[in-house]
């Protein structure tokens, strides 16, 4: 039933809430990164991308060839394969 009753409601006391609601979605979202500073030939494990149960979760480690501004990375896959990646589906492989 609809009926014809006046709406009062407070946009921008809305706008701020989803505002603050955002803010905290993104330092949630920043703690779980972390800095790490990659530099050409050193080593990278690359995370897979929902890996079965059994199977591993990172392959590797391949060696860095250029290092992007653009949060991107140039990994060497075989002696004539590299491959362009994103900082996000890497990690540091430490021994």
């Amino acid at each position: 039933m609809i009926l014809d009753l006046p709406m009062q409601a407070d946009l921008q006391l809305i706008q701020q809430h989803r505002q603050q609601l955002i803010g905290k979605e993104l330092i949630q979202a920043n703690r779980r990164q972390f800095a790490y500073d990659y530099q050409t030939g050193q080593e990278v494990l690359k995370l897979c991308y929902k890996p079965n149960k059994l199977n591993h979760r990172a392959d590797g480690p391949y060696r860095i060839e250029r290092v992007h501004s653009n949060v991107a990375l140039t990994i060497r896959l075989a002696p004539h394969v590299i491959e362009r990646v994103s900082l996000r589906r890497v990690k540091p492989y430490r021994r």
